[in-house]
């Protein structure tokens, strides 16, 4: 074998894996990732292994979550991430192999995320205001992250005056919390990659509702979208009618209430506008569901959770009413529709 590519979930193989790479003396690629910060392994650690067991490695790459003191004011633990970066700054490193690594870390986390640069992995969670310190001596290597195309983005601190040298060129699907800061569009130059969108906000205000707008208006490929929002508002919801696209798939929350039969005649009446085929919901009343399938002409699947669903909350129930009931209702007029339940959501399929 002369490529591994491996994610380890437990600190529990620790052992196993490195006693695996002591087996493997024609390696060439190895890309790992650590998922516990128990199974942190320092420069020094891995320069052994390497030197030991894997004389033909010609290419690292990993990552690894490091255990941080929070206790520490903001100087002594950026003293602490160099002590963890020193470890990699040896000849070995920096002369003989080229290999730089990265470590990012907040204030407000216990942990820090160590990976060799470029980022190789995925997908990259980003918790800002984050801080950031790097062995490279290529310090504004933007192209460094083109390998990630999911991102999650939590800003902390809406009022920040520090600049990052992290940005996102190819992201595909983006999980994203608002308000958002003043350096969100520097991480993220564009979107025309964007084709999935999670948004989510619990302090709803227009300011929040323009930056999603402004948002929207920068992916033309988005197909789709999660919208977990404080209220739903009419307001909110012609921000998709406004616009001549295609949405495959929408699903719209309010923070765990049910809509109300006023929202779903809101939604009912742009869904057609943006030619919506899988819907998803929460709604208070099954009769809604009726009036979606009836309305909707591109509708193909529809996935509802129901509040006055009664089989989802009794676990002795060997029959299911609603499922039952939705099938009585809708047979004469959708012949081969499909139903069937998971746990507290009702799937219809529509044809």
């Amino acid at each position: 074998m002369t490529t591994l590519n491996i994610s380890l979930s437990s600190f529990q193989y620790w052992d196993s894996f490195f006693n695996f790479l002591r087996k493997m003396p024609n390696l060439r690629h190895l890309k790992v990732e650590f998922c516990s910060i128990y199974s942190y392994v320092n420069g020094q650690r891995w320069e052994q292994i390497i030197l030991n067991y894997l004389p033909k490695l010609e290419r690292l790459q990993f990552k690894m979550l490091v255990s941080l003191n929070n206790d520490l004011e903001e100087e002594e633990e950026e003293q602490q991430i160099d002590r963890i970066l020193d470890k990699f700054r040896s000849r070995f490193w920096l002369v003989e192999h080229h290999w730089f690594v990265q470590c990012d870390w907040n204030l407000h986390r216990e942990c820090a995320i160590l990976y060799t640069l470029p980022y190789a992995f995925d997908s990259f969670r980003f918790y800002s205001p984050i801080q950031s310190k790097s062995t490279s001596p290529y310090d504004n290597d933007l192209r460094s992250y083109d390998n990630v195309h999911s991102l999650i983005y939590k800003p902390r601190l809406f009022n920040m005056s520090s600049s990052y040298h992290i940005q996102f060129f190819n992201i595909q699907h983006l999980s994203i919390e608002f308000p958002i800061n003043a350096h969100f569009l520097s991480i993220i130059p564009r979107f025309d990659h964007l084709i999935s969108l999670d948004a989510l906000s619990n302090n709803y205000d227009e300011h929040c509702q323009h930056q999603l707008q402004d948002l929207l208006d920068r992916a033309p490929r988005l197909s789709s979208i999660r919208l977990g929002w404080k209220t739903l508002t009419s307001s909110l919801v012609q921000l998709f009618a406004s616009r001549n696209w295609s949405v495959y798939q929408l699903e719209l929350l309010c923070y765990g209430r049910s809509l109300n039969r006023q929202q779903c005649i809101m939604i009912s009446n742009i869904i057609p506008s943006i030619h919506c085929k899988v819907l998803n919901l929460m709604i208070a009343n099954r009769t809604c569901i009726l009036e979606f399938i009836n309305t909707m002409n591109h509708l193909r699947a529809l996935n509802i959770r129901c509040q006055n669903d009664e089989s989802s909350r009794s676990a002795q129930s060997t029959q299911d009413e609603l499922c039952t009931w939705l099938q009585q209702q809708i047979s004469s007029t959708f012949s081969t529709t499909k139903i069937t339940r998971r746990d507290t959501i009702v799937r219809m399929w529509i044809h």
